[in-house]
Order: structure tokens, then C-alpha cells, then sequence
């Protein structure tokens, strides 16, 4: 099935390697033709002449390596086409799958799985490919020399292909065990070098290099117990195949004697059964391996597959007036997190939503970013709702400023306009807006300066201004800040929020700290309750500050 699907998407490049496949066997057949000749010649037992014999070996001698050269070019094209769509697929579906999977296993899949896809199955089945053709061609000559000595060959090239079938189960389900148990090393070993700070702070490294040496040796165990089956096929398949010769040439010598065929023919049959077993011992090995990862082809299929319901409905994203929930609720199974949530947002308003940990801002805004999925209630963009808009121009339009702001190991200056083509103007009005001009400033290269891997050039400050560059430079309409604050000092902190608050854009905080000082400056406050809106107004009208700073 993924064979043809395979041929169906990569039509072109399919076609090629047959074509040089085709032209390899004519070499082939031609190469065993000639040798034939060559042969009654020597004995004195041919039509042609020994002058026509050498130039035809000259010339196969060119053509035969071009068309091995042809096949295997077609081959890497095909193979270079097929893992270039492939991962952007798988790509493309993580990110419009909201990163549904791990870190760790989507960079196994993107990485060392799509690698494995390419080697043992799409390499092999252009193999498989090219040796049927070879198969066929040899065939049909070898029947045409002697049909006793066809017989015998592939009688004996029969029991090969009968293995794999018998054995496709459990070989499949060790591929998998494999795949599985080396997603779970890859796993733990991102666990140890995101965790280094704390595997040295509290002294573990003695039990997590044991816990790491035990994952290893699982691992390698299990890539042995699914490489040990194709090991065992491929020497049962070269003992039956060179079985299949010895029976053939040990004939063809008993029908020479009799006079029934000549030495030509006997030095053609052992070119021919090469190219007759050769198939015959490589086909069933490869139909293994394409077995072993048809589980895992058809498990990435499926993630490939998986859309977002939003994504089949195209309206525009639009804010002219306001955001307006009524009755939201949310449940992370049987935990009702938001319970008929109801408020609106006006444009180019400021609000901030206040609450302890666990009382849902977090959900909230994770609702509003699209992050999350929701059915009871309404989150509508003017008249639009919040699921009816397309994705692409509704990320075009908000933007988050987060606690942890991701930089690539890149330019200032890429990081805030995030490989976009944009003006310089624009760059510098953003970076004058968030006041990020101050800290360029004070960088060697100014905006060319490369941050380093995870921007580590920069305070947490600094890199909130980058994530609120980012938004002005894109002109949102709707900015969210979750808790972006929480670890900086309260200086940096309020320097972040006045510049927030000077923006013309419609600008939601979540926060769980209490500056009054700067939520005074808000238009309006929603006090957040185990999943509730208990109170709402500016500063003066929410009892609970005064409760808490008592």
C-alpha cells in the first residue's frame, strides 16, 4: 500500500528508475550474450566474428557502469524527494498540531526516523524495483537457453520469499520494540541535559549515569533482537540461492556432455543465475525491512494526517470593536478549570487578569492563543468566532509576550523580525517603541550582534523587549503577556508593563503579582477565582488587593 502511494506522489522520479533500470538490464543481458559468444568462439563454435565480439565488450564495457550510474542517480533523486516532503510534512504538522509531541520524539521522528523511512523502506523498494526488472529479463533469457536449468533455479529461489511472510509478525512487533525503546533513550537523554543544573545541584550523578547505562544497553538489546531476523534470513537465502547454482551448473555441465547445449551457453547460464539470485536473495531481505517500519510509517501517516477542525473554515480575523466571551468553561478531564467565564475586551483597551496559581489564567489565555480547544461558551472576535477564524491571518494579527521568550542563536535584528522581510523603518520604530534601542546601544554589532544559542547574551528584561518588538514590528491588533513578569525584579518588571500599557494595541496581562502602581494604570481588572470571575472594575473597585496587602 505505502509502495504505491509511494509510486502515486513521486511519479517523475518512479518513471527515471525504471527507465535505468531497463537500460542496466539490457547491459546486463547484453554482457551475458556476449560472454556466450566469447566462449564458442574460444571452442570454435560461432557465427560472428572475433572483431565483432571485442568492440561489443568495449562498448559494454562504457555503458554498463553509465547504467549503474543512471539507477543509482535515480534512486537518490527519488529517495532526496521523497525525505524533503516528508519532513516538511512532518514539520508542518507539529507546528499546526500545536506541538502536540514531545520535543524529544519529534526530533527522533524528524531526525532518525525519516532517516530510517529512507534506508529501509524507500531504499529498498526501488531495489526491489530494479530486481524484479533484472529478475524478469534474466528469467525470460535463461528460459529461452534451457527451460530444465530455469526450473531448477527457481524452485530454489522460491523458499526465500516464503520466509519473510512467515516470520512478518514478529518481526514487525521487534522493529517497533526497537523504535520504541530508542524514543524513550533519546527522551531521557534531553531529560539529562535539561536537567544538568539540578542533577548537579542536589549530587544524583552516580544514579543517573546508572539509569542512563541500563537505558543504553535496553536500547542496543532491543536494536539487536530486530537486526538478529534479517541477519538469519539473508544467510538461509545465500545458502538456498548458491544451492540453486550448484544444481543448475552441475546440469548444465551433464547437457553439454550430451551435446544439448554448448560451453557459450553453460558460461551464460552462471552470469544469469547471478542475476537471477541476486534478486531472489535481496527481494525477500528488503520486503522484511519494509515490513519491520510499515507500523511506523503508517503511525507518522496518521500524525501527518491529523488537522485542526479550524482549519477547513476561512473567515479573516477582524477586532474593530471588542472580544467577547460569555459563559466559557473548561475541563482538563474531570477538573473544571473555567466555570461560565464571561467578559469583554474592547480595542486598544488595557485589562489585566489578576489570580493565585491554579485559578485558570493561564487557561485562559491559552483559550485565547488557540493553544486550546473549547465547547461549552463563546470567544468571538467582533461577530467571528474564535474557532471560524483562519489560522494563518489570526497568528498574523496576536501576538504573546511569555516568561520564557525563545531566541534563535541569530542577529538581534532576525530575532525581532523573525526572518520577515520588513522595513527598516518598521525595525526601528518597534525597537524605539519597546525601548529595545537602549539596550542595542550597548551591543558591539548593534542589531547585527548574534545572541548565542537560546540568546543567553541577554537579561530576562531584554528579552521580553525583543518579544514586544516582535509584536509592534508585526503590527498585532491583540497582545497577550502571561506572566512575563513574574521572574524579573519588580524595576524591570514595571518598565516592561508601562510599555505594554503605552501600546494602541488591545493588551491582556495575566499576572498574579500586585504593583499597585501599575495596575492602577489598567482599564480594567477581572479578579480570577478557583475558575470564576469574582470581581471586576479598575484598582479602587477589586477588595481583594486590599485583602492580600493587609
Amino acid at each position: 500500500m505505502h509502495g504505491f502511494k509511494l509510486v502515486k506522489s513521486y511519479k517523475k522520479e518512479f518513471i527515471f528508475v525504471v527507465l535505468a533500470s531497463i537500460v542496466s538490464l539490457i547491459c546486463n543481458l547484453a554482457s551475458a550474450y556476449i560472454s556466450k559468444e566469447l566462449i564458442n568462439a574460444a571452442v570454435g563454435k560461432t557465427n560472428f566474428n572475433l572483431w565483432v565480439i571485442v568492440v561489443t565488450i568495449i562498448i559494454i564495457s562504457v555503458t554498463k557502469p553509465f547504467g549503474t550510474y543512471l539507477v543509482n542517480k535515480s534512486s537518490y533523486n527519488f529517495a532526496k524527494s521523497f525525505m524533503i516532503d516528508y519532513r516538511k510534512s512532518i514539520i508542518d504538522s507539529y507546528v499546526l498540531n500545536e506541538g502536540e509531541m514531545l520535543s524529544s520524539d519529534f526530533l527522533n521522528t524528524v531526525n532518525q526516523t525519516t532517516t530510517k523511512l529512507k534506508d529501509m523502506f524507500v531504499m529498498p523498494f526501488l531495489k526491489n524495483i530494479r530486481y524484479a526488472i533484472l529478475f524478469i529479463g534474466a528469467s525470460i533469457y535463461l528460459l529461452y537457453i534451457n527451460k530444465i536449468i530455469f526450473l531448477i533455479i527457481v524452485v530454489c529461489s522460491v523458499l526465500p520469499l516464503i520466509i519473510p511472510q512467515i516470520f512478518n509478525k514478529k518481526n514487525q512487533k521487534l522493529r517497533m520494540d526497537s523504535i520504541g525503546e530508542n524514543e524513550q533513550f533519546i527522551a531521557k537523554s534531553k531529560e539529562i541535559t535539561d536537567g544538568f543544573e539540578t542533577i548537579k545541584s542536589f549530587g544524583i550523578e552516580d544514579k543517573i549515569i546508572n539509569l542512563f547505562e541500563k537505558l543504553n544497553k535496553t536500547n542496543q538489546k532491543k536494536l539487536f533482537l530486530a537486526n538478529r531476523f534479517n541477519v538469519f534470513h539473508m544467510a538461509f537465502s545465500i545458502f538456498i540461492s548458491m544451492l540453486g547454482i550448484v544444481s543448475a551448473l552441475v546440469t548444465a555441465t551433464y547437457l553439454s556432455s550430451k551435446g544439448l547445449i554448448t560451453a557459450g551457453e553453460i558460461g551464460a547460464i552462471i552470469q544469469l543465475s547471478n542475476y537471477i539470485v541476486d534478486p531472489v536473495t535481496t527481494i525477500p531481505a528488503n520486503v522484511i525491512s519494509i515490513k519491520s517500519v510499515e507500523m511506523e510509517m503508517k503511525r507518522i501517516d496518521k500524525m501527518i494526517a491529523k488537522k485542526n477542525a479550524d482549519l477547513k473554515v476561512r473567515e479573516k480575523f477582524k477586532l474593530d470593536n471588542q472580544i467577547s466571551i460569555k459563559n466559557l468553561s473548561f475541563k482538563y478531564g474531570d477538573n473544571e478549570v473555567l466555570k461560565g467565564i464571561s467578559l469583554d475586551l474592547e480595542k486598544g483597551k488595557k485589562y489585566a487578569i489578576v489570580g493565585e496559581s491554579g485559578s485558570g489564567k493561564s487557561t485562559l489565555a491559552n483559550i485565547l492563543l488557540r493553544r486550546l480547544d473549547y465547547e461549552n461558551g463563546s470567544v468571538k472576535f467582533d461577530d467571528t468566532e474564535l474557532k471560524r477564524i483562519d489560522e494563518d491571518d489570526f497568528y498574523s494579527n496576536i501576538s504573546l509576550v511569555s516568561q520564557n521568550v525563545f531566541l534563535f542563536n541569530d542577529t538581534l535584528k532576525n530575532n525581532v523580525c523573525l526572518y520577515n522581510d520588513y522595513s527598516q523603518s518598521d525595525f526601528e520604530r518597534s525597537i524605539e517603541k519597546s525601548k529595545l534601542d537602549r539596550v542595542i546601544e550597548d551591543l558591539e554589532e548593534k542589531e547585527n550582534t548574534v545572541l548565542g544559542e537560546y540568546g543567553t547574551s541577554l537579561s530576562g528584561g531584554e528579552k521580553q523587549r525583543v518579544s514586544i518588538s516582535r509584536a509592534l514590528i508585526k503590527n498585532s491588533s491583540f497582545v497577550i503577556m502571561d506572566e512575563a513578569t513574574s521572574s524579573l525584579d519588580i524595576k524591570t518588571a514595571r518598565a516592561i508593563e508601562n510599555t505594554l500599557l503605552s501600546l494602541n494595541q488591545t493588551v491582556l496581562v495575566i499576572t498574579h503579582r500586585i504593583d499597585e502602581s501599575i495596575l492602577k494604570k489598567y482599564d480594567k481588572i477581572f479578579l480570577l477565582e478557583d475558575g470564576i470571575i469574582t470581581q471586576s472594575g479598575d484598582y479602587s473597585d477589586i477588595s481583594y488587593f486590599n485583602e492580600v496587602l493587609s
